[in-house]
């Protein structure tokens, strides 16, 4: 199975986090809460960019690798990337699952370090003869974004570092396809997007303190141990 997470935030006041699994070749399932919205619907894309240096504008367009015209979820001829609309309650809370087949985690047309963007307004989903509507749905602004990075499993990485202080399936990292653990003196572990594990040297010493630093979306945390 493979894994991605987007952790959403914006000058807005929208926040959330938005999971996403794919096993083998199975459409991949979204999961997700955003909160800050106003009430009601909401357009959800993937854009083609991971690029937020410029914010939500630098994202780019909705990921279309097939070059086809917006539309609905459900339409054959649909941009990869449109994901329909998520609603918000009246307390500005979206909760939803989405399960589509046309935003694999792995492949050519893999959405990891693609951007997740959250609109102002009502994905039209191509239908509302607006001159926007075969190209973004006239969905508005965007209020929030972020890029999805995928993420190891605990148990693949515990298990794999052989960590003295830790147990398999007990502890969760992130942002993988960053690459890099670091211990103090050098790099000790690279792991790839697809999970391979690289080990160049190990300069450890006995009784000597190393620490890992993991980046897990925006927040990063430290393991200690002794080897």
């Amino acid at each position: 199975m493979v894994k991605a997470v987007a952790v959403l935030s914006s000058s807005e006041g929208v926040k959330g986090t938005i999971y996403f699994t794919q096993e083998g070749d199975a459409p991949t399932t979204v999961t997700g809460e955003v909160s800050g919205l106003k009430p009601g619907l909401h357009g959800f894309h993937v854009h083609a960019l991971g690029d937020t240096t410029n914010g939500c504008m630098s994202t780019g367009p909705h990921f279309n690798p097939g070059g086809k015209e917006h539309g609905a979820p459900e339409d054959e001829h649909r941009h990869a990337g449109d994901l329909g609309n998520i609603t918000a309650n009246a307390d500005g809370v979206a909760s939803f699952t989405i399960v589509d087949k046309q935003i694999p985690l792995s492949g050519a047309h893999s959405i990891v370090g693609r951007a997740v963007v959250v609109h102002g307004d009502p994905d039209d989903l191509g239908k509302g003869g607006h001159e926007l509507s075969k190209t973004t749905g006239n969905a508005g602004g965007r209020v929030a974004c972020v890029t999805s990075r995928q993420y190891m499993q605990n148990k693949e990485l515990a298990c794999l570092v052989d960590c003295p202080v830790c147990t398999c399936g007990t502890w969760q990292v992130g942002d993988l396809q960053l690459g890099r653990l670091k211990t103090a003196t050098s790099i000790a572990y690279h792991l790839t997007p697809t999970f391979n594990i690289h080990k160049p040297y190990l300069p450890y010493s006995k009784k000597v303190p190393q620490m890992f630093l993991i980046i897990e979306g925006i927040k990063m945390f430290r393991i200690d141990w002794q080897i």
